[in-house]
């Protein structure tokens, strides 16, 4: 099941208000031999489009331009030199700042993980 375009429009937007997801493509720093090696090339928001079987799937898509040309590698090579990171923040109202009584907000990351190219 499917929802119109404009269903997913109300639904991003209502999503929107609350969590965003954001895609990191990284390159490997050869320099830095460890998990921590890894410099950010570009950042896109991913935008909500969609959904899949039911209102629990859902679509998120967006675009990275690395400058460069990838080359096409398996996973399990290990040689991964490229990788797209995938963080989903949420913002949540806080305490107001001492002496404002305007709400606060702040983000917290709530899920991450990467994959090779």
């Amino acid at each position: 099941m499917t929802h119109s375009s404009s269903a997913v429009v109300a639904l991003a937007g209502a999503v929107d208000q609350h969590r965003s997801l954001i895609a990191r493509l990284q390159r490997r720093v050869a320099e830095v031999d460890s998990d921590l090696g890894w410099e950010t090339v570009a950042t896109t928001r991913l935008v909500l489009r969609g959904n899949g079987v039911n209102d629990k799937h859902a679509a998120w898509v967006g675009e990275l331009d690395a400058g460069v040309r990838i080359p096409v590698s398996r996973p399990e090579s290990g040689a991964g030199n490229w990788r797209v990171a995938i963080e989903e923040w949420e913002r949540l109202e806080s305490d107001p700042d001492v002496g404002s009584n305007a709400p606060h907000w702040e983000n917290r990351l709530i899920y991450a993980d990467a994959f090779d190219l």
